[in-house]
């Protein structure tokens, strides 16, 4: 052994660790779920508001002027797969 280390050290130190391993797992679990149910809050309470509503749906058109673009693009290359999109569009349109 070290002269600065002794037993006694050493046994405390893996008493101290085995003792605070739990504790740190629980917190770790409880601000990882404080955390996603603060942001999921946030989240709802700003698509809420009228701001939160008109940038949500300038995001979720602009989102989907981009893929239908993305598409056309993708069928005119490929136009035997037009019938698979469509088709999962229509699945899409029901959910």
């Amino acid at each position: 052994m070290w002269p600065h280390v002794s037993i006694p050290h050493i046994l405390w130190a893996a008493g101290g660790a085995f003792l605070v391993y739990p504790v740190s797992k629980i917190w770790e679990m409880w601000i990882s779920k404080f955390w996603f149910g603060f942001w999921v809050g946030l989240k709802t309470g700003f698509k809420n508001t009228p701001a939160g509503k008109q940038i949500a749906d300038a995001f979720t058109t602009s989102y989907n002027k981009a893929k239908t673009e993305q598409e056309a693009k993708f069928v005119a290359k490929h136009p035997e797969l037009k019938q698979a999109l469509e088709e999962v569009e229509k699945a899409e349109e029901k959910s």
